[in-house]
C-alpha cells in the first residue's frame, strides 16, 4: 500500500488486492502492483491474515517516491514474522495494538485490549462449546443453543450456515440462554410458563435480569458484557462502528439465527437467517447478559450502512456472536 497524508490528488493511497498463496516455500512470495504514476509520500506493506487480523510493515515512511510511468520498480525484500508482527491490527487506515489471552478451557486464543472505556474487552469472538452441546448447521434446531455462525453464500445471494473456518474467524452464535450459562432451552420454558399462568412476566424478567453479567459461558476471569458496560463502551469511542473498530474492536459481518418466541397458538420449530441485505451482511446482533423482558434479551446491533452499533432489543431465543469483557 502506498499513503499519502495531504488532500492534493496524489495524497491518497493505493490498496492492491491478491489472492491467498496456496503455500509458501522458503523463496517467499514474489508481488507485482501495477500503480499509478504520480508522487506518493511513504510506502507502507500489509496482508491479511486468515484470522481477519492484519500485519503490517512502515518502509521509507516519511520518504517522498515518486513514480513514472513505463517503469518497473522494485524495492528490498520484506519479510514477516508470525510472532514478531504480533500484537498489530490495521482497522480502516488506523492502526491498533493488542495483547493475547488463552482459554484454558480449550486453548483458544482470543485478541484483547484495553479500550476507550477503560476496560479490557475481547476483539474476538467467543468460540467456546459448552459441553453437551454440538454446534448446529441448521434451521430446525430452535434450542440448540449453539450454532455455526452465519455468513454470506458463495455466489452472494443470500446467506448461510458457515464451516469450521468460518468460526476461526467470527466464532459461533449463541442462544441466550446458552450465552448466561443456562439449559439451550431455559428460556423457551420460561416463556411457556407465563403463557401458561404459572409465572407472571414480571416475576420472569426479574428472574432473567439476576443473570446481567454473569460469567455465563466465558472464561474465568471474564462475563457477558451487560448493557451499561457496553453503552459506556460505544459512548466514548464517538458512538460509531468505526469508532469502535479503530480500537480494534471489530464488529465483523457475522449474522444471526432468529426463532419466533412461541404463543400460545404458536410454537415454531424452525429458525431463520438474519443480516442479509444488498448482497452484504448489513447489520445484525452481539449478545448482551441484560433484558429488556422476559421475551426480549438486549444485543447490540452494528450497523454498516448507518456507522452505528448502538444497543436494541432481541428475541429471546435469537442466538447471534458473543464478545465477554474482563471483570473488574
Amino acid at each position: 500500500m502506498l499513503t499519502g497524508s495531504g488532500t492534493n490528488e496524489y495524497d491518497r493511497t493505493i490498496i492492491a488486492e491478491f489472492n491467498k498463496p496456496v503455500a509458501l516455500s522458503s523463496e517467499g512470495v514474489h508481488v507485482y502492483v501495477t500503480i499509478f504514476p504520480r508522487g506518493y509520500k511513504g510506502l507502507r506493506i500489509g496482508f491479511e491474515k486468515e484470522d481477519g487480523d492484519y500485519m503490517v510493515k512502515n518502509l521509507a515512511e516519511n520518504a517522498s517516491i515518486v513514480l513514472q510511468s513505463n517503469m518497473v520498480y522494485s524495492i528490498d525484500p520484506v519479510s514477516f514474522n508470525s510472532t514478531a508482527e504480533a500484537g498489530k491490527g490495521y482497522y480502516d487506515g488506523v492502526e491498533y495494538s493488542y495483547e493475547t489471552f488463552t482459554d484454558a478451557r480449550d486453548n483458544n486464543v482470543y485478541k484483547i485490549a484495553k479500550l476507550k472505556d477503560g476496560k479490557t474487552w475481547m476483539l474476538d469472538n467467543l468460540r467456546y462449546v459448552p459441553e453437551g452441546i454440538t454446534p448446529s448447521k441448521t434451521n430446525t434446531t430452535p434450542n440448540n443453543g449453539v450454532w455455526y455462525p452465519v455468513v454470506i453464500n458463495a455466489a452472494g445471494t443470500g446467506v448461510q450456515f458457515g464451516t469450521d473456518a468460518d468460526v476461526a474467524r467470527y466464532g459461533y452464535c449463541y442462544s441466550f440462554s446458552t450465552a448466561v450459562g443456562k439449559e439451550p432451552d431455559y428460556a423457551y420454558k420460561l416463556v411457556k410458563e407465563v403463557l401458561a399462568g404459572t409465572k407472571t412476566a414480571a416475576d420472569a424478567k426479574t428472574e432473567l435480569a439476576a443473570l446481567d453479567g454473569v460469567q455465563g459461558i466465558c472464561p474465568t476471569g471474564w462475563h457477558v458484557a451487560k448493557n451499561a458496560e457496553y453503552t459506556a463502551l460505544y459512548m466514548a469511542s464517538g458512538q460509531s462502528l468505526s469508532g469502535l473498530g479503530a480500537q480494534g474492536f471489530i464488529l465483523k459481518g457475522v449474522g444471526a439465527v432468529m426463532v419466533a418466541n412461541p404463543t400460545a397458538s404458536n410454537d415454531p420449530t424452525t429458525s431463520s437467517f438474519m443480516g442479509y441485505a444488498n448482497n452484504k451482511l448489513n447489520t445484525g446482533y452481539y449478545i448482551l447478559s441484560s433484558v429488556n423482558s422476559h421475551t426480549q434479551s438486549q444485543a447490540i446491533m452494528p450497523n454498516v450502512t448507518n456507522n452505528t452499533a448502538a444497543v436494541s432489543n432481541m428475541n429471546i431465543r435469537a442466538a447471534a456472536p458473543l464478545r465477554c469483557i474482563k471483570d473488574n
